[in-house]
């Protein structure tokens, strides 16, 4: 049996018609997240569906399909018909403890993502919120510097206060920790800023600012990490259970070809014609 079309994406999953009588095939999907976010106003580190207008696929979540997974296993192994039919075909308990392993290792893997995703969004909250209150004040302590030393071109190099700033998160936070280092080991500097109305200790608040940037930045890098490993696992598990599924399919339309009602009883939609025959 040939599978007519793969979908990537993470919530979606596309059941295609082979054209073969009662059978069903099942494209796997893989689960593929961008997990890399960034605001709108954090500077941003350097870094398709085929259109089918004649034919459209039934769609159905990823747990949708979970949920038609454990519903035929449950049935395959509760209805004592359905189930010696399937035996036949040598589709008993082991097989059928198999896919429920693979079930239950997809599905967890699924939660583990969901839950990875809400730590990310927060994540990336994170670091906007930092990213604005520290811009905020290294802007303010930058026209300082500008201002208290706009006829000493030396001192402004020397703080790093001349040329373009850093586009990247990378580059900005770089900058900003040779500033606020410049600033804090001259004492003339202090001295000179306190004159405009910035006391040392807002010197010290503003460099404390960046590195809470720093490390909301570095806890959504890592975050980014985790998932990156957690989609390659998800990945995996789903292509088994996927092809566990689909030979489960396959077998059921064989062994229970005569039991219309009993292919329905597992999630394979049986045509109107097919079911009168069947049961005549």
């Amino acid at each position: 049996m040939t599978l007519k079309r793969k979908v990537i994406n993470e919530e979606s999953f596309t059941f295609w018609s082979t054209g073969e009588a009662g059978s069903v095939s099942i494209a796997q999907a893989a689960g593929s997240t961008d997990t890399t976010t960034t605001g709108t106003t954090t500077p941003t580190d350097p870094g398709t569906g085929t259109d089918d207008s004649k034919r459209r696929p039934n769609r159905e979540t990823f747990s949708g399909k979970l949920q038609a997974i454990r519903n035929a296993i449950s049935s395959s192994t509760t209805d004592l018909v359905l189930k010696q039919l399937m035996e036949q075909y040598n589709f008993g308990d082991a097989r059928m403890q198999e896919g429920a392993a693979l079930l239950s290792e997809a599905e967890s893997l699924f939660v583990q993502q969901q839950i990875l995703k809400g730590a990310q969004k927060a994540a990336t909250r994170a670091v906007d919120g930092a990213y604005n209150k520290a811009e905020h004040t290294l802007k303010r302590m930058i026209k300082t510097a500008k201002l208290a030393y706009m006829d000493n071109r030396e001192m402004q190099e020397k703080l790093r206060v001349v040329g373009d700033r850093g586009k990247s998160f990378a580059e900005w936070l770089e900058q900003g920790k040779i500033f606020y280092s410049n600033i804090l080991s001259l004492s003339e500097v202090i001295a000179e800023f306190a004159k405009y109305n910035v006391p040392l200790t807002d010197i010290e608040l503003g460099r404390q600012e960046l590195l809470l940037a720093e490390t909301a930045k570095a806890n959504q890098f890592a975050l980014t990490a985790d998932a990156q490993v957690l989609t390659d696992r998800k990945i995996i598990a789903d292509n088994n259970l996927s092809q566990w599924w689909m030979n489960f399919r396959k077998i059921a339309t064989v062994a229970l070809e005569k039991q219309p009602q009993l292919l329905e009883k597992v999630g394979i939609v049986v045509p109107t014609r097919a079911r009168s025959k069947g049961v005549s």
